[in-house]
């Protein structure tokens, strides 16, 4: 994903090229500000993901935060050519033909990165759910261990550190998602689901008193 914003920054720049003064084509005009609509619609639809999939929090935000904020900038950058024609006069058909072929190369270019958001498979947010019901459920298991005597079990002892190594892993891995490809996040989401289940169960568990005792 890294490789594909860096192209699409370097596609929002060859917009950036059109200069110059011409007369009013009220046309023109009206076809270089449908496009635009549609970029800035796509490039908001863009960052939209990377901010709900974590990307521009934590560890990961220091090396996507700036490439977005580039992006932005260069989005505005386009916009402002565009007021600067409109003051001057408007788009002559030569600078449409070569703005309007920016443009297009811009909305390719988003819309083939919105569609590797599906390929990558990668859903941050779904997995940080995950692992908040499986906290909120360890949390329960602890409190009812504590009230029952489960905790002088060596058994739920070994099970329950266990299962805080593997939070505190999953934990780190959450707070960089940059590194989750696609089969990890799968891989995740299976584990996270086995946990939760296997909990739930202990739950029960520990919700009677410990026969040890």
């Amino acid at each position: 994903m890294m490789k594909k914003l860096l192209v699409l920054l370097v596609t929002v720049s060859m917009v950036l090229s059109v200069v110059g003064c011409s007369p009013n084509y009220d046309e023109n005009n009206a076809l270089i500000q449908s496009k635009m609509d549609e970029v800035v619609s796509l490039e908001q639809e863009v960052v939209a993901w990377y901010s709900d999939n974590g990307y521009l929090e934590g560890d990961a935000a220091i090396e996507m935060q700036p490439i977005v904020d580039q992006l932005n900038q260069q989005v505005e950058d386009v916009k402002g050519v565009q007021k600067d024609m409109l003051d001057s006069g408007g788009y002559s058909d030569e600078q449409t033909t070569k703005t309007m072929e920016g443009l297009d190369t811009m909305i390719t270019t988003y819309k083939d990165l919105i569609a590797s958001f599906s390929e990558d498979g990668v859903n941050v947010p779904r997995l940080s759910a995950k692992y908040n019901e499986l906290l909120d459920i360890l949390i329960e298991v602890t409190s009812l261990a504590e009230a029952n005597g489960w905790i002088n079990d060596e058994a739920f002892v070994t099970e329950y550190n266990a299962a805080s190594e593997y939070t505190n892993i999953v934990s780190a891995d959450l707070l960089n998602p940059a590194s989750i490809d696609e089969a990890y996040s799968a891989l995740l989401s299976d584990s996270l689901d086995e946990m939760i289940l296997f909990w739930q169960d202990y739950a029960v568990v520990v919700s009677e008193p410990y026969a040890g005792n």
